[in-house]
This record gives structure tokens, C-alpha cells and sequence, in this order.
């Protein structure tokens, strides 16, 4: 601090030891205000003037408060913005991380997924390959083994068939023993010889097998040297047999007609019964209806003053039995004289029929009055 420094300062702290200070302070004040807004230096103006000064200090500090605050509040802003954005940018990269982490995860899962879907493959293109193989292998030796059994069945058959043309050899040349020198002369062309061994096979004679096919092939041979009488014998050889397929073809329809006869038995009481339903045996209805008839008029006869319904329905069930064969009766019964008779059965049963039924009307009328009395 220099000379003048240390003169002013002393000269200054005395004046504000004394009170000069305030005063030239005061002064100085009020100069200043009344430049500043341009009026006299009065009393009331420098109030005036001091107020609005005052009041123009408060707006400005004020002011200056607000921008303050409003600069604070903008840097606060900026902060939060700054600080909204560094969150925003660490979360992106969190996100961002997060994702490359899960899609690294889902690349490893998708490619061991991938690297264990083509190790299932080859492991079942393998096993199909091996049973592949293996039914080949299967099948070639199943072809071979059926090779060699067809081959053995073929060496069988025809080893088979060599003995059988043997053993037709031995068997013709035993059978055709006998009468070799007819064969002999029938195969120079001797037509009469051919139509007599015909008759040997036919008949079973001179030693031979009664054979009818080889008594055919004899009387063809017969005929084709043109012997007559072979062409007689074999028209009646197959009329024979013809006669013979439908005497069996009879017995066998004989023999079912039974079989159905009596099982269509078991569904009737009586043999008449089964006769006149099923075979229109009219002599057997009119049997049933008879007997049925001279039941009936007996059973009614015994009815109490005050039958039930189940003893009426009884006598019914019974005279509709009576009707029913009197009918079969009245068509297939070609007896003339019982006509008048059995007609009479169907009158009487169908009158009676309608006398028990009008009884049991009676009877449901009186219980139906009865309850209703009650």
C-alpha cells in the first residue's frame, strides 16, 4: 500500500469516527439520485426518488434472483437431462449388452440344438442304414434258404412224379396183364378188341378195376376205328351216370328237406301243428280245429256266473286257434262232406269270440264306474 493509500484510509476512518463521513455520504446520495432522475433536490423528491430507487433495486435484485434461480434451475435441468440421457445411454447399453449376451446365449442354444439335430440324424440315418443292412442282409439269406428249399421240393416233386410214372407203369402193365393180347390187337387197330376191354372196365371183368373213365377212353378208341357198338355202349355209360348224379342230387335234397323240417318242428307244439302251418295239411288243421273246439265249448260251459277277464281272455286265446287251422282246414281239406262242419266251427267260435268279448267290456265298464263312484 502506497503513501496516499495510508492517508486516504486514515483520512476516511476519521471522518467516520466523527459522523462526517455519513453526512458527505448522504450528501453525495442525494446529488447522485437527482441527476439520475432528473428532479430538485427536495426533501419530498429525494423520498420519492429514494423509494423508486429502492423499489427499482428490489425489481432488479429481484430480477436478478429470478435469473439466478432461473439459470440454477436451467443448470438443474441440464444436469437432469444430462444425467436422464447418461442413464438412457448406460440402459441402451445395458439393453444392448443384455441383448448380445441372450442373442449369444440363443446362438449357442440354436446351434447345439442344430449340432444335436444333425448327431440324431447321422445316429438314425446310421440305424436305418444298419436295419437296411440287416433286412437285406435277412432277405438274401431267407431267398437263399427258399432257393434251396424250392430247388429240394423241385428234386422232390420231380423224383415224385418219375415214381408215380413208375409206379402208373408197373401198375397199367400189372392191370393190363389179363388182356394183353386184346390191348395189342386193339392198339393194331381192331376196333371190336378196343370196345371189349371197354366192357371189362365198365363191368370189372376178366381181372380188370371197374374203371369208368377208362371205359370211356376204350369205347372213344372203340369208335374212332369205327366200331358201332362202342358209340351205343358209351351213350349208355354216360346216361348211367347222369341218372347216378341226380339220384344222390335227389338224396341230398331229400336228406336237407329233413334237416329243415325239423328244425322248423321245434317251433310247434304238435306234429299237426307243424303239418298244417308248414306242409298245408289240411287233414291235421282240421284235427286242431276239432279238438280245439270241443275244448273251448267245454271250457265255457264251466265259466262261473262272474268270470274274470284272465279266464274270458283263456277261452278267447282258444276259440282264435280254432279259427285259425278251421280256416287252413276250409281251404286244403278236400274232404266234401266235412266242408258244412268246419264252417260251422268258424261261425260258432266267431260268435262266441264277440259274446266273451262283449263280457269283458262289461267288466272294465263296472270298474271304471266303481272308481269313479269312489
Amino acid at each position: 500500500m502506497g503513501l496516499f493509500d495510508k492517508y486516504k484510509k486514515v483520512a476516511k476512518d476519521s471522518m467516520q469516527a466523527s459522523g462526517i463521513a455519513d453526512v458527505l455520504q448522504k450528501q453525495a446520495d442525494d446529488v447522485r439520485l437527482s441527476l439520475k432522475y432528473g428532479v430538485i433536490a427536495t426533501p419530498k423528491n429525494l423520498e420519492i426518488v429514494r423509494e423508486k430507487e429502492a423499489a427499482e433495486r428490489k425489481a432488479k435484485e429481484e430480477a436478478e434472483r429470478k435469473a439466478i434461480e432461473e439459470a440454477e434451475r436451467r443448470k438443474r435441468e441440464e444436469a437432469e437431462q444430462r444425467a436422464q440421457k447418461e442413464a438412457e445411454r448406460k440402459a441402451r447399453e445395458e439393453a444392448e449388452r443384455k441383448a448380445k449376451e441372450d442373442a449369444a446365449l440363443e446362438y449357442a442354444r440354436l446351434e447345439g440344438a442344430r449340432l444335436a439335430q444333425i448327431e440324431a440324424n447321422r445316429q438314425r440315418q446310421a440305424e436305418l442304414d444298419r436295419k437296411v443292412f440287416e433286412d437285406a442282409k435277412r432277405k438274401a439269406q431267407m431267398e437263399a434258404e427258399l432257393r434251396a428249399m424250392k430247388d429240394a421240393e423241385e428234386k422232390a416233386q420231380e423224383k415224385a412224379r418219375q415214381q408215380k410214372l413208375a409206379k402208373e407203369q408197373e401198375e397199367k402193365q400189372s392191370i393190363y396183364a389179363p388182356i394183353k393180347d386184346f390191348v395189342e390187337k386193339a392198339e393194331n387197330g381192331d376196333g371190336q378188341a378196343a370196345c371189349q376191354i371197354g366192357l371189362w372196365f365198365q363191368h370189372g371183368q376178366k381181372g380188370l378195376p371197374q374203371d369208368m373213365e377208362q371205359a370211356k377212353y376204350w369205347y372213344q378208341q372203340a369208335m374212332v376205328l369205327g366200331n358201332q357198338n362202342a358209340a351205343t355202349f358209351l351213350n349208355m355209360l354216360v346216361e348211367n351216370e347222369q341218372n347216378q348224379v341226380k339220384t344222390i342230387q335227389k338224396q341230398e335234397e331229400t336228406k336237407s328237406q329233413k334237416e329243415d323240417d325239423n328244425r322248423l318242428r321245434l317251433k310247434y307244439d304238435t306234429e299237426d301243428e307243424f303239418l298244417a302251418n308248414e306242409k298245408n295239411d289240411g287233414e291235421a288243421a282240421y284235427r286242431i280245429a276239432n279238438d280245439c273246439w270241443s275244448q273251448v265249448t267245454k271250457q265255457v260251459k264251466k265259466l262261473p256266473d262272474y268270470a274274470g277277464e284272465d279266464e274270458l281272455y283263456s277261452c278267447i286265446e282258444q276259440l282264435d286257434k280254432t279259427i285259425k287251422y278251421a280256416r287252413i282246414a276250409q281251404v286244403y281239406y278236400p274232404v266234401e262232406k266235412a266242408s258244412d262242419y268246419i264252417k260251422s266251427i268258424i261261425f260258432g267260435s266267431i260268435t262266441m269270440k264277440e259274446g266273451l268279448q262283449g263280457l269283458i267290456d262289461r267288466i272294465r265298464d263296472d270298474r271304471r264306474r266303481n272308481r269313479f263312484d269312489d
